[in-house]
C-alpha cells in the first residue's frame, strides 16, 4: 500500500488544539491526525456492521404488535409530525 499527500487547511484553534493532543500523546502532529481518522474510520465500520447485524432477520411483525398495542389518541404535545 502507497502512502499518499493530502494537503489540508484547519482553523488556527483546531490545529492548536490537535498539536497539544498529539504532544501530550507523545506524537507528531501527523502521526496524530493520521491515528485519529483511522480510529474514526474503525468506529464507522463497527457502527455499520452493528446495525446490520441487527437489521439481520427483522420482518416487521413484532413490531406491529407492539404499535398495535398503542392506544389510539392524539400524540402528545411536541410529537405531532
Amino acid at each position: 500500500m502507497s502512502d499518499a499527500t493530502l494537503s489540508l487547511k484547519f482553523p488556527d484553534t483546531v490545529l492548536k488544539d490537535a498539536e497539544r493532543s498529539a504532544q501530550s500523546h507523545g506524537m507528531t502532529l501527523e502521526h496524530w491526525i493520521r491515528s485519529t481518522v483511522e480510529e474514526r474510520l474503525h468506529e464507522e465500520r463497527q457502527t455499520a456492521e452493528f446495525y446490520r447485524r441487527r437489521a439481520q432477520g427483522g420482518d416487521g411483525t413484532a413490531l406491529l404488535a407492539i404499535l398495535d398495542k398503542a392506544p389510539d389518541c392524539a400524540p402528545i404535545a411536541g410529537d405531532e409530525l
